[in-house]
């Protein structure tokens, strides 16, 4: 049966869970878990999820949250159960260099690609070396240079045409993308770092693509793109179009404002996140192989999103899972470690 080996992904998740439940208590002692919500948490994992191993995770989503509830799924539980499921037999057919070839209908800035060591346009036509500034600054200033297999905001590069040089390109593979001008509203969000959203949707496989949470990742005042190290997160109400009152700092301590602009998350805005939900939705349907996708979107002044990364096996749901979940009970995945290989497969 799927996840068998406890002992091979929980020891790093669980550190990382307990080490946010410190910095959520640290920051607000009232948020502690009494001694009989923690004997209920552990009762509960070992139960209803198979093992005492995803209990960390769910003390964190109870002292986030104020309060235990059943459903949750712990990212470890995520990782082990939920992902291979959700790629049944096809893997990972997804990364920087594949989104917009799998997807040609979805708004991808992608402008060139290395592969293997040869640099392609849009529609894989080589490029030589010495053409690939030209092509890709041919309309615009400034690039993104994402590496395949990079997490958390590392291995982005932001250059300029006097920056570029083939020397600071990484070896591995990338894709170059241009970027995009975002909604002065959506923009502002930031304190002049830059806002992402990030949009989970689940196809269920008997019905449509639904989206099921939309948070939003509020970099600091200096960055030039999302990293996990600094940004805020925050919950959206997608048919209110509004912040939830308290996001969370990288540390998960909770927060109910932006450190650099004072903004307040309570009522504030973000025009086209239901537009956004809903295209992300549509774009799902294009891809039924896959039962759930992480969309990092911006979102432009015309109010069309653009999809910056489509995430297949590091999804995030951790965060969501914590302020709105349970995202998945509907689903029955929280029944999957109960499964053979068979059903899971079929």
């Amino acid at each position: 049966m799927l996840g068998r080996d406890i002992s091979a992904i929980d020891p790093s998740h669980n550190k990382t869970a307990r080490a946010a439940y410190q910095a959520i208590i640290g920051a607000d002692p009232s948020r502690a878990l009494d001694g009989a919500t923690r004997r209920r948490i552990a009762e509960y994992a070992r139960a209803e999820l198979g093992h005492i191993a995803y209990a960390p995770w769910l003390e964190t989503y109870a002292a986030l949250r104020g309060t235990f509830v059943e459903g949750c799924l712990p990212d470890n539980y995520v990782l082990r159960h939920v992902v291979p499921y959700s790629m049944s037999t096809y893997g990972i057919v997804t990364g920087p260099t594949l989104a917009r070839r799998i997807l040609p209908a979805a708004p991808i800035p992608d402008l060139a690609y290395q592969i293997a060591g040869q640099f392609y346009g849009l529609s894989m036509e080589r490029i030589k070396p010495e053409d690939l500034a030209d092509v890709i600054f041919a309309e615009i200033s400034v690039v993104y240079v994402k590496q395949k297999g990079g997490l958390q905001g590392k291995g982005v590069q932001r250059l300029k045409r006097d920056d570029f040089s083939l020397d600071k390109l990484p070896h591995r593979d990338f894709v170059i993308q241009g970027e995009v001008q975002l909604d002065p509203e959506f923009a502002a969000l930031s304190a002049g770092g830059t806002s992402t959203l990030r949009i989970t949707t689940v196809h269920p496989g008997t019905r449509p693509a639904q989206a099921v949470s939309v948070g939003i990742r509020l970099g600091r005042s200096g960055d030039s793109h999302i990293r996990t190290a600094s940004a805020l997160k925050v919950i959206l109400d997608i048919e209110a179009e509004e912040l939830a009152p308290v996001g969370c700092m990288p540390d998960w301590s909770a927060t109910t404002h932006h450190p650099d602009s004072g903004l307040r998350f309570e009522g504030q805005k973000v025009p086209g996140v239901r537009r956004a939900a809903e295209e992300m939705a549509r774009l799902h349907d294009q891809l039924p192989h896959i039962r759930l996708i992480g969309w990092d979107v911006g979102i432009a002044p015309d109010g069309t999103p653009w999809v910056y990364e489509v995430n297949m096996a590091h999804v995030g749901v951790t965060f969501p899972e914590a302020f709105v979940g349970p995202l998945f009970k509907q689903f029955g995945w929280h029944r999957l470690h109960l499964m053979d290989d068979g059903e899971v497969f079929r």
